[in-house]
């Protein structure tokens, strides 16, 4: 993708809505694109958490552990942010998610 791809991209997210076009430019330049195919593992609950990820295409499900079962609940689709807290704090990720499509 091209950095005026990304920035329109970052300016639909809504935590980067108060941001100016240079500061969505210089955010940009951080960005970098991953592609995750339907099912495919974005990040597993209880990991280290150090980035957010927005989606671009597509749809995301985050799940919760419930005495070893996965439960979903969220869906995310495109313009949604995840995984926000690790650009703030260090922390561990709080649930588990995948690529839907």
């Amino acid at each position: 993708m091209a950095l005026d791809d990304d920035i329109r991209i970052l300016s639909g997210v809504g935590l980067f809505g108060e941001l100016t076009d240079e500061q969505l430019r210089l955010l940009a330049f951080g960005v970098e694109p991953v592609h995750f195919s339907a099912g495919q593992e974005i990040f597993r609950e209880g990991e280290g958490a150090d980035c957010a990820y927005v989606v671009a295409t597509g749809r995301v499900v985050l799940y919760r552990d419930a005495g070893g079962e996965a439960v979903a609940v969220s869906r995310l689709d495109e313009g949604s942010i995840l995984g926000e807290l690790a650009l703030i704090v260090p922390g561990k990720r709080l649930t588990y998610a995948a690529a839907e499509t």
